[in-house]
C-alpha cells in the first residue's frame, strides 16, 4: 500500500519560484525520458548539460556540450562534441541499484525553475523488499562562474536502517549518436586522470582539433550534521531510518586549444578550490543573483495568460543559456546546447531568429554572435571561389571553421531517402547574413562595429550577388536562377522573390551605406575604399543592378510569385488538420509530389513581408498573406511565429494567436516529435519576436522606434525591456495605454518613440504615457 503524497518530505519545494517559472512532470515515462533531457537541459550559455538523471537508467543520453567545440572522425561530417559526463552518481541499497528502470518508483516528480535555472527531482523507490528510499536533488550550472557546475543529492531511508553505496565519477564512455549509417562516435581520448586528497582530476582531447577539456571535481558528505570532503570516488555508510546523508559534488569544467596540459590542470584544480572554498550557499546564491538580473531585462509578463507567461520564459530560458557573453568565435546551433540534431551546425537561422531576441535583451551576446561569421568572412570568400563567384558565400550549415558541412543525404518525411542541395542552392543565406549586421547596427547603433565589420560584410556579400545574378538580354533585366527559397518543397527553381528581393536590398544597402559614410566621415569611406578595394565604378554597378533585379509578380492576381511558374503548378486545398491543427498534406497526394503542387513548406513571401516590413503597404501584405498562409503546410518550425507577427499587422488576429500559441508549445508538447534532439533554436527566438515584434508591434527604424500593440482581449497588461541605442527600457502595455520609462541611458541620450502613431521624446525620468487614439476619443466626448 503506497503512502499518501504529502508524506514524502521534499524540502526543497520551499525554494520553488510561483508556478509561472515552473516547468514540471510528475510521472516516470520512459517514452519521454530522451525528451525530458532536453527539456530540463541546464546551461550558461558557455556549458550545457542535458537533463539526464543521476543514475543514468538505461536508454538515457547524457550531453555535455560546450559552446563552439566541434570535431569529426575521419571522412565524417564535423559536429558538435559531446564530452565527458560528470553528473553520474550510482546508489546501491541491498545490492539494487537505484533506477526508475531497474527499481520500482513510487513517487517521480522533476521541475526545472526557469527563474534560478536550477533543476529539482524528489522520487521515491521501493526495493524489492518493500523498503522505500525518499531522494531528492538539485543543480545547477553556474551563471555566476562559467565553468561551474554544482549537484546536490539527499537520500532518506523510510521504513529501516539501510547500508547506502554511493559511486560517483566523471563518465567517459559517452558518444555523438550519428545517424544509422555512422553508428555511435567517440571524438575525444583521454589524457590524464588522477585522484589525490580533496579532488578527482580528468582531462580530455579531441581528435581531431585537439582541443582540451578538463574536469575536476570535489565530493562533499554531509551527515549527523557534520561535512567532510572524501577523495573516493565510492563510499559505504549505514543510514538510520529517517535519517538523511547528503552527496554534494562541485566539478569545474575547462577548455582550450592553445593552454599545455600542465597549465590547464593548474587553471581547472585552481577554480575548483576556489569553489569550495565559497561552500555550496554562497555558489547558489551567486547564481540567482546572476539570473535575477538577466531576467530583469529577459523576462515577458502577460497578465491575463499566465500559460502564455510560462511558455514564453521557458523558450526564453532556452535562448539564454545557450548565448555566449564571453566567446566570439561561437555561435549558436539549430538545437541549441542541448542535443545533437543537426549536428550542432548553424544555420541561417542563427541571425534572423535567434539573434534579434539578443539585439533586443542582451547586445553584447549578439556581437559574438556576428562576429562569429565576420571572422569566418575569408572562409566565406574561399567557398564563393571555389563555386566560381565573387565575393562571399556562407554555408548553408556552418561549424567551428566556416566551411560547409551540409551532409549531402537526409531523410524525407515519409522515410525515404532524398540528396540534399541546400548549400547550392539556399544562397539567400547571404543576404540573411547582412541583414543581421545591418538590424544589429540599427537597433544598437553600435558605430565601431559598423565601421569595422558590418561595412566590409554588407560589401562582399554585395559582391557575391554581382556573380550570382544572370542578365536576361531579352526581357532586359537581372535574374537568379538554380535558387531555392526558405520553402525547399521546391528546388532548382528560378527567381525565387525572397532570394531576388533580399538580393536585392543586399546590392542597394551597399550603396546606401558606403554613401552615408561619404556624407559623415570621408576620411573613413578613403579608408574602407582602400581596405577593400572599392571603385565607383563597382557601386554604381550594385545600384544598377539592385534596380533591375526581376521580382516575380503576377498583375492578374496583384501578387508577389513566389517563383517563376510558381502560379501555374497545381493549386490544391488543404482537407485536413493534424492533432495539434496544423494542416496536413492531403491523402490524396504523396510527398514526391509535392514540388508539383503550391504546398509550401514555411513562410517564404511571408517571411519576406516580415523583414522587410516598411517596403510593402498594408495592402500588398494582407492580399499575399491570405494567399500563401492558405498554402502553407508549416512542415519547419521556424513557419507558425512569423505567420503570427504578419497576421496579426493585417488583422488575421484568430490565426495569430494560434500560431503564436502552437509555436510556443513546440518544445513544451513535443509538437514535432524531434525534441529529443534538442531544443528548436529558432522557434524559440520565433516566440519571442512574435510577442514582441506581433503582439506588442516594435519595429526599429532609422532615427526611431515604433510600437504598435495588439493585445488580445484576455491579455490586460504586457511588460517587458529592450535596448534601443544604448537605453534600456521598461514597457508596459495594456488595452488603453502603453508606459515607457528609460531605466538606464548611460549615453544620457534622446529616445524618440512613436506609439498608435504618435511621437515624442521620453522623458528622462518617470514613465512617458501614450493613449490608444480611441482612448483618447472616448474621453473627449465623456469631457464634452
Amino acid at each position: 500500500m503506497l503512502m499518501p503524497k504529502e508524506t514524502y518530505k521534499n524540502h526543497y519545494e520551499e525554494l520553488f519560484s510561483d508556478e509561472n517559472w515552473l516547468v514540471e512532470t510528475h510521472e516516470w515515462n520512459q517514452q519521454k525520458q530522451a525528451f525530458r533531457e532536453t527539456q530540463f537541459t541546464i546551461g550558461n550559455g558557455d556549458l550545457c548539460l542535458r537533463g539526464v538523471l543521476e543514475e543514468n537508467p538505461y536508454d538515457s543520453y547524457a550531453g555535455t556540450y560546450i559552446s563552439g567545440i566541434y570535431d569529426r572522425t575521419g571522412a565524417q561530417i564535423t559536429e558538435i562534441v559531446n564530452l565527458p559526463n560528470p553528473l553520474p552518481i550510482r546508489i546501491d541499497v541491498y545490492g539494487e541499484k537505484l533506477d526508475p528502470v531497474a527499481t520500482d518508483i513510487v513517487h517521480h516528480h522533476r521541475t526545472l525553475d526557469l527563474k534560478t535555472a536550477t533543476l529539482y527531482r524528489h522520487s521515491v523507490y521501493k526495493t524489492t523488499h518493500k523498503k522505500r528510499l525518499n531522494y531528492i536533488s538539485r543543480r545547477f550550472v553556474s551563471l555566476h562562474d562559467k565553468n561551474l557546475v554544482v549537484m546536490e543529492v539527499e537520500v532518506t531511508p523510510l521504513d529501516a536502517a539501510m547500508t547506502i553505496n554511493m559511486q560517483t565519477g566523471i563518465d567517459t564512455g559517452v558518444t555523438n549518436k550519428g545517424t544509422v549509417t555512422e553508428g555511435r562516435k567517440k571524438h575525444f581520448m583521454t589524457c590524464e586522470t588522477s585522484i589525490k586528497t580533496g579532488y578527482n582530476y580528468l582531462c580530455v582531447e579531441t581528435f581531431e582539433k585537439k582541443v582540451f577539456v578538463a574536469y575536476a571535481s570535489a565530493l562533499e558528505i554531509v551527515y549527523n550534521g557534520k561535512a567532510r570532503t572524501v577523495s573516493e570516488r565510492a563510499v559505504n555508510l549505514r543510514v538510520l531510518k529517517n535519517e538523511t546523508i547528503i552527496f554534494r559534488k562541485y566539478i569545474t569544467v575547462r577548455s582550450s586549444s592553445s593552454a599545455g596540459l600542465a597549465e590547464i590542470k593548474k587553471e581547472t584544480l585552481s577554480a575548483l578550490k576556489k569553489a569550495r572554498n565559497k561552500g555550496f550557499e554562497r555558489l547558489i546564491a551567486e547564481h540567482n543573483a546572476a539570473w535575477q538580473k538577466k531576467w530583469s531585462v529577459c523576462d515577458i509578463n502577460i497578465e491575463g495568460d499566465e500559460d502564455a507567461t510560462r511558455a514564453l520564459r521557458f523558450n526564453i530560458y532556452h535562448l539564454i543559456i545557450c548565448g555566449s557573453e564571453t566567446n566570439d568565435d561561437a555561435s549558436i546551433g539549430a538545437k541549441t546546447l542541448s542535443g545533437e540534431g543537426y549536428r550542432g551546425h548553424i544555420f541561417w537561422d542563427t541571425e534572423l531568429f535567434i539573434l534579434p531576441f539578443f539585439i533586443y535583451t542582451n547586445p553584447k551576446v549578439a556581437r559574438n554572435l556576428l562576429m562569429y561569421r565576420y571572422r569566418r568572412l575569408d572562409a566565406a570568400r574561399n567557398n564563393a571561389a571555389a563555386k566560381g563567384y565573387e565575393g562571399a558565400l556562407f554555408p548553408w550549415e556552418s561549424a567551428d571553421t566556416g566551411e560547409e558541412c551540409t551532409p549531402s543525404w537526409a531523410k524525407n518525411f515519409d522515410g525515404s531517402i532524398i540528396k540534399i542541395v541546400t548549400m547550392d542552392e539556399e544562397h539567400h543565406i547571404v543576404s540573411d547574413i547582412a541583414y543581421a549586421f545591418s538590424n544589429y547596427a540599427k537597433v544598437t547603433g553600435d558605430e565601431s562595429f559598423l565601421w569595422k565589420h558590418a561595412i566590409e560584410l554588407i560589401v562582399e556579400t554585395a559582391r557575391f550577388w554581382t556573380s550570382r545574378v544572370v542578365l536576361n538580354r531579352k526581357k532586359r533585366r537581372y535574374e537568379i536562377l538554380h535558387a531555392m527559397g526558405p520553402d525547399e518543397f521546391h528546388e532548382d527553381v528560378d527567381n525565387n522573390a525572397y532570394t531576388n528581393v533580399l538580393a536585392k536590398w543586399n546590392l542597394l544597402a551597399a550603396c546606401d551605406l558606403l554613401a552615408k559614410t561619404a556624407r559623415k566621415s570621408p576620411a573613413r569611406l578613403k579608408q574602407i575604399s582602400k581596405k577593400l578595394r572599392i571603385k565607383p565604378k563597382e557601386i554604381a554597378m550594385w545600384k544598377n543592378l539592385g534596380d533591375r533585379i526581376h521580382i516575380p509578380f503576377s498583375k492578374k492576381k496583384r501578387l508577389i510569385e513566389q517563383f517563376d511558374g510558381y502560379f501555374r503548378l497545381n493549386d490544391h486545398r488543404i482537407t485536413q488538420l493534424n492533432d495539434h491543427f496544423m494542416p496536413e498534406l492531403p491523402i490524396s497526394l504523396d510527398w514526391k509530389d509535392v514540388s508539383k503542387t503550391q504546398f509550401i513548406k514555411q513562410a517564404d513571401v511571408v517571411m519576406l513581408l516580415y523583414l522587410l516590413n516598411d517596403h510593402f503597404s498594408h495592402e500588398e501584405k494582407r492580399r499575399n498573406y491570405y494567399y500563401y498562409e492558405r498554402r502553407t503546410l508549416h512542415k519547419s518550425s521556424l513557419s507558425p511565429a512569423i505567420h503570427s507577427i504578419v497576421g496579426l499587422e493585417v488583422g488575421d488576429e484568430d490565426k495569430a494567436l494560434h500560431y503564436f500559441a502552437h509555436a510556443l508549445s513546440t518544445d513544451l508538447s513535443d509538437i514535432h516529435g524531434n525534441s529529443s534532439d534538442g531544443i528548436h533554436a529558432a522557434s524559440a527566438g520565433g516566440t519571442w519576436q512574435a510577442a514582441i515584434m506581433g503582439f506588442a508591434g516594435l519595429r526599429p527604424h532609422d532615427d526611431f522606434l515604433a510600437l504598435n500593440p495588439h493585445l488580445p482581449s484576455n491579455w490586460k497588461k504586457m511588460s517587458f525591456a529592450i535596448w534601443w541605442r544604448g537605453a534600456l527600457l521598461k514597457i508596459r502595455i495594456t488595452s488603453k495605454k502603453t508606459g515607457v520609462e528609460i531605466t538606464k541611458n548611460p549615453k544620457n541620450s534622446k529616445i524618440f518613440l512613436q506609439v498608435y502613431d504618435q511621437t515624442q521624446f521620453l522623458k528622462p525620468k518617470g514613465i512617458t504615457c501614450f493613449e490608444r487614439p480611441e482612448t483618447k476619443r472616448k474621453k473627449k466626448r465623456r469631457e464634452s
